[in-house]
This record gives structure tokens, C-alpha cells and sequence, in this order.
């Protein structure tokens, strides 16, 4: 999908409440992909997925996704952290190749400012 949306919960004594905020779409659609979000600057950091190597960031105040630059692997269901929003670590995932793949014991990381 490339569908984006906050969906914020509250509860209020016995009820929980929802909001849904929709954003406009990721540019390129994703399945398996690693995301962060990073607080200080109220943006999300979408990376890679099943067979892309694209990543992109949603400005959640803005409403907008705009294009960042593609990571040098493939790392579908990776693990990914973010120090002090400056950088993002993606760290291993997996990579398909032909009829099978490989998981990675490599890492990769963004510098955000």
C-alpha cells in the first residue's frame, strides 16, 4: 500500500476513543518496509521494503512525502533506530534474490540534518 495515517487512541474513564488523520500517499507503494518516526523534527522516515531500495519522509505537520535518497541495499523487515533524529540506523533485514534471498548482517545509516 501506500496509504499514510496517524491513528491516535485516548482513553476517557470506561471508553477509548480514536482519531484517524490521513496524509498524502507515500510516493511508491510498500510491503515489509522499516519506518521511524522522529520526534524532534515530526516526521516519518520510510525505508525500503520487498524489492525497493527507495526511501521517503513524511512531514506530519505538513501534510506532504517528498523523495530521500535510496539506502544501497534492499532491507525488507530490517531493524531501524534514529540518535537524536540526526541519524538513522537500518540494520540487517532481509533481501530477495531469485526464488529465494538472504538475510543481511550488514547495516546502513542516514544522516538527517
Amino acid at each position: 500500500l501506500n496509504s499514510c495515517y496517524t491513528v491516535i487512541f485516548e482513553q476517557e474513564r470506561d471508553k477509548i476513543n480514536h482519531t484517524i488523520i490521513s496524509y498524502a500517499p507515500m510516493i511508491e507503494k510498500r510491503e515489509r518496509h522499516n519506518m521511524i518516526y522522529l520526534e524532534k523534527m515530526n516526521k516519518v522516515l520510510v525505508c525500503s521494503g520487498f524489492g525497493l531500495q527507495s526511501c521517503e519522509i513524511t512531514d506530519l505537520e505538513r501534510y506532504d512525502c517528498t523523495k530521500f535518497p535510496d539506502l544501497n541495499s534492499i532491507r525488507s523487515n530490517a531493524t531501524i533506530c534514529s540518535i537524536n533524529d540526526s541519524y538513522v540506523y537500518i540494520i540487517g533485514g532481509f533481501k530477495a534474490e531469485g526464488v529465494d534471498g538472504k538475510y543481511l548482517n550488514s547495516l546502513e545509516f542516514i544522516c538527517i540534518k
